[in-house]
């Protein structure tokens, strides 16, 4: 596991289905902090509306107020920047499409089933994903690159 003991906030960036939320529960629980995940602050409490920016700006604000934590989210937009500025370490996951495009249909179809999503709703989802690494996460990399001495460990699939 990366040497998370010598940072104390991480942010934690990939794809819908890269396995972020996993690994942030791992290293959240090997350092005894919080772990935020980004679709709570980006989404209300039932997933079917977006928080207000307002609303979203506080959450991720409380979340930044702490010493240690670990963020993770597929969001490239402008209002996720106070975290990779304040993030010691960010660790970008990439996994092979196939891996992430078998989760991301296995995760909706469970939300199917359960009555917490719908057809409709999976496919933008899983549409999403697929089109994520050259769409948004490039563009977000080129964003973030230039950002001085800051810390990147990209785990790609062959290390994952």
């Amino acid at each position: 596991m990366i040497l998370m003991y010598r940072y104390n906030k991480i942010h934690i960036l990939g794809a819908p289905g890269s396995g972020k939320t996993h690994l942030a529960g791992l290293i959240s629980k090997k350092m005894n902090t919080n772990h935020y995940n980004l679709d709570k602050v980006y989404w209300n409490e039932n997933f079917r509306l977006r928080n207000n920016p307002e609303a979203r700006e506080k959450l991720l604000n409380q979340a930044l107020s702490e010493r240690t934590w670990v963020i993770e989210g597929a969001y490239t937009q402008e209002w996720i920047m106070p975290s990779i500025h304040t993030a010691d370490l960010i660790i970008i996951l990439i996994p092979k499409k196939s891996l992430r495009l078998y989760r991301l249909i296995v995760r909706n179809m469970v939300r199917i089933y359960r009555g917490n999503s719908t057809f409709s709703q999976a496919i933008k989802l899983i549409y999403w994903g697929v089109k994520y690494d050259k769409t948004l996460l490039g563009p977000m990399l080129n964003r973030i690159s230039d950002r001085g001495s800051k810390e990147f460990v990209i785990l790609s699939s062959k290390n994952l």
